[in-house]
């Protein structure tokens, strides 16, 4: 299973509000906000003398968007709680274990153009 669909899988069957406004990459033209945009990659192997291993690292980005910093504050905590409650289990439909998540701070915003509150932060996985 990717790491991608077991976080989608994770946010769905969590009670959080944006379990439905969650996208890969960009929203959908006309999103209203509240919503999530996420975007990661395949990761990075770890290598040994022996060669590559099954375990890798996977770097994922978060933003949040929000009508109103109340709202963005509140959203942002909770999905830091749902990823933090990641660490040391199986997560997703086909039980994906999660060594390790090593979080980075968000950083937080006022997009004048847009008139939306984002905070954008990373963190990195290791299965």
């Amino acid at each position: 299973m990717r790491f991608e669909q077991a976080m989608v899988d994770e946010f769905q069957n969590s009670m959080l509000a944006l379990s439905d406004n969650l996208y890969p990459l960009v929203a959908p033209a006309g999103t209203v906000a509240p919503y999530v945009v996420y975007a990661s990659s395949e990761g990075e192997y770890d290598r040994t003398l022996e060669g590559y291993q099954g375990s890798r690292a996977i770097p994922v980005t978060i933003n949040v968007v929000a009508l109103n910093y109340d709202s963005l504050k509140q959203n942002t905590a909770a999905i830091i709680a749902l990823l933090i409650g990641f660490q040391g289990r199986a997560i997703g439909g086909e039980g994906l274990h999660i060594n390790e998540l090593v979080l980075n701070e968000p950083d937080e915003f006022y997009d004048e153009e847009t008139k939306l509150y984002k905070s954008v932060f990373s963190f990195t996985v290791h299965i």
